[in-house]
């Protein structure tokens, strides 16, 4: 995704996984038992035990901001899949004589096309195709619901991130997931990843929907409590939401992220697109990781309002 061309072997039998995105495109596409070392980033290891113990158990050789080579050497993977941007290190890779494949997820599109690739270079060709005209299916339908709408009656989402009054702009994932959900990001003037803002510039925007990740390190509860929050419309009417997480939040660019995209936009226009999300919950576990997830953790992951362990230095 980077432009480059790569040779890789015929049959690939070991990868490693230096992105956290790419190491769930590879697990949903059932190619967990090829992996012999992976980054998990913000994924949640004791959730991932229990869906996959054998991939949670893997020894990391290192991620994005840094690998270590002689580890690396060590496992002779016929193929490591890294993130584009990280240039030097993964020509450092390359000089080592083990191909690399760049992965850019930064958005629905570019995860889709991800995941297409990954199949192609791990044998997983039919799984990756099974994925994406699911994902495709569920992306359609809710365009279809909400064709109609004009375009100054769509609904406009804030979305904050670590801190309450920072959010993100035109250029990351999470800008993506509001659009494809029929929503407007009401930030998406801007640029350059998450950005901060003011409670006064809140209040001009006025958006009809707030937005939290699961990393945020303010509660629903809280917010609606606070006086200075209270002012908005979304506080008035009660449309302040936290984005749901099990494996990794689904506000970041993993396969599980479809899932959030159906949440929300459920959320945005509860009369117009009806997923029934605990059955597409069952469903997607069970297909994509080969976990039977249990109707009382769904129930806990659609509730559950308090503060999430992600490690928020690495959820983009």
């Amino acid at each position: 995704m980077s432009g480059n061309e790569v040779e890789i072997p015929e049959s690939v039998s070991s990868v490693v996984c230096l992105d956290p995105f790419a190491t769930q495109m590879v697990l949903a596409i059932d190619g967990g038992e090829l992996l012999s070392s992976v980054f998990l980033g913000p994924a949640d290891k004791k959730t991932l035990h229990e869906v996959n113990a054998k991939v949670a158990e893997l020894k990391s050789v290192g991620g994005p901001s840094g690998t270590n080579l002689e580890s690396l050497t060590a496992l002779k993977p016929d193929l490591v899949i890294s993130q584009v941007g990280s240039d030097e290190m993964n020509q450092n890779i390359r000089d080592l004589g083990y191909p690399v494949i760049e992965i850019d997820s930064e958005s629905p599109d570019k995860l889709i096309e991800g995941i297409r690739l990954i199949g192609d270079a791990i044998g997983k060709e039919k799984q990756a195709d099974d994925f994406i005209s699911w994902y495709s299916e569920k992306m359609a339908y809710i365009e279809n619901q909400t064709a109609e709408i004009p375009e100054d009656e769509l609904q406009t989402v804030y979305i904050g991130g670590l801190e309450p009054l920072s959010t993100v702009g035109s250029d990351y994932y999470q800008h993506y997931l509001i659009e494809n959900s029929g929503g407007k990001n009401i930030a998406g003037v801007f640029s350059g990843g998450w950005n901060d803002v003011s409670l006064e510039q809140l209040y001009t925007w006025n958006p009809d929907v707030i937005l939290f990740a699961p990393y945020s390190k303010i509660s629903v509860d809280d917010l609606q409590a606070d006086p200075a929050w209270q002012k908005l419309s979304a506080v008035k009417e009660g449309k302040v939401y936290r984005m749901p997480k099990y494996i990794s939040s689904w506000d970041v660019p993993a396969p599980e992220s479809v899932l959030g995209m159906m949440w929300l936009s459920e959320k945005l226009y509860p009369d117009k697109v009806n997923f029934e999300i605990e059955d597409e919950m069952r469903s997607f576990y069970e297909k994509y990781y080969g976990y039977d997830i249990a109707d009382t953790t769904i129930a806990s992951i659609l509730e559950k309002q308090d503060l999430l362990d992600v490690n928020p230095t690495i959820i983009n």
